[in-house]
């Protein structure tokens, strides 16, 4: 029972890291495509 409880605690670590570095790179890929739709506005015509 203890083996899996540490298995599981362990595994639920591992999930909350890999979330928070998926969010990290979806915050980073939501900035770059801001400035990129920025940078287009520029040069197309209204």
């Amino acid at each position: 029972m203890r083996a899996l409880t540490r298995k599981l605690e362990d595994e639920r670590r591992d999930h909350r890291k890999h979330t928070a570095e998926l969010r990290k790179a979806l915050e980073a890929a939501h900035g770059e495509n801001l400035e990129l739709r920025r940078r287009l506005a520029r040069y197309e015509p209204d």
